[in-house]
């Protein structure tokens, strides 16, 4: 027998959708942001309390929103692009802890474990690289750098190694800084 909060998740969901079953209703729905409280006073559509990740749903059909869900509950959609995007966002609100606690004196390492191909990608969707004259004014080009470096078998050769340095400090940080303002309440960040 499912539990109650599966119930509640899915009346709410029913409720403000264009769709009158789940299965069909769950797939009218994107997110459209995120925030971080670090209290966890919130509680999600499902009833569930004390929710760390705030997540704005938006039906694109309709316009309605739900909020705040749940991560958890985000996973309940069964929805492989959803469960994508949630993977990204969640490693990239990490990546911006982890940058955050190395300060203005570190940064944060391609191969290092803080990276993956799904955040990547991700922040190339986001548009995290912008066009310079670096990139021939085509950020997408530093994007698809990034992730043939994190690709890459064997060891960055010198010059491969300063680009990296330079996309991180020059693209990956003040996307990230706009993703820690944007989760923190508009908190600065130290990296």
């Amino acid at each position: 027998m499912p539990e109650p909060s599966n119930y509640k998740l899915i009346g709410a969901v029913i409720e403000a959708s264009v769709a009158n079953d789940w299965y069909s209703a769950v797939r009218e729905w994107e997110i459209v942001d995120m925030e971080e409280d670090e209290r966890c006073e919130q509680g999600c559509v499902c009833g569930h309390e004390h929710l760390r990740y705030l997540f704005t749903l938006r039906n694109r059909l309709n316009g309605n929103e739900l909020y705040p869900i749940g991560n958890i509950c985000i996973k309940k959609f069964e929805r492989d692009d959803l469960d994508s995007e949630l993977r990204a966002r969640m490693q990239a609100i990490k990546l911006a802890q982890t940058a955050n606690a190395l300060g203005t004196g570190g940064q944060v390492e391609l191969k290092g474990g803080s990276f993956t191909r799904d955040l990547i990608n991700y922040m190339r969707d986001e548009g995290a690289f912008p066009d310079n004259k670096y990139n021939y004014w085509d950020g997408d080009n530093d994007g698809r750098f990034l992730l043939d470096m994190f690709n890459k078998r064997g060891d960055l050769t010198e010059r491969q190694g300063k680009k990296v340095y330079a996309v991180i400090r020059n693209a990956v940080y003040p996307w990230l800084r706009g993703v820690w303002r944007d989760t923190h309440n508009g908190q600065a960040p130290r990296f």
